[in-house]
């Protein structure tokens, strides 16, 4: 899987983020790059910290009917061959967690570990199989 987000992922954004949400983040980044004497990537980091659509993105993610599927703990599952096959492991939790503490300075890392989340999934699981298709 490349760096494309997968049709239900959008729909899943549309879904979490209403219209009104979105403009009013959309003017907050405008805001903090006009900004004369502020560092923008502290006000890029801010913004996506307090980003209500990132954060309904992930609860959407984990809460949805297969999200338990990427919230991978491969010690509690007996994987042990997990990490020999997957270099750069990440799991909604871990986003999740990371969202909080700022630790994204912008929404293209935070975009990025979703997508690494679900290519783990598929370089994990064999092709065909139920993990690999969702993900």
């Amino acid at each position: 899987m490349s760096s494309e987000r997968p049709r239900v992922w959008e729909d899943m954004a549309r879904e979490a983020s209403p219209p009104h949400d979105r403009e009013v983040q959309r003017k907050k980044r405008k805001t903090a790059e006009n900004r004369a004497g502020t560092n923008p990537s502290r006000s890029a980091r801010s913004d996506l910290r307090d980003s209500k659509y990132a954060r309904a993105l992930v609860k959407t993610l984990m809460t949805h009917e297969h999200g338990w599927l990427f919230n991978v703990d491969p010690v509690g599952l007996g994987l042990p061959d997990y990490f020999a096959i997957v270099k750069k492991p990440m799991d909604f939790g871990t986003v999740q967690k990371r969202l909080e503490n700022g630790q994204y300075d912008t929404l293209d890392q935070f975009h990025s570990d979703i997508c690494l989340t679900f290519d783990n999934a598929m370089l994990y699981s064999e092709e065909g199989s139920d993990v690999h298709d969702m993900a």
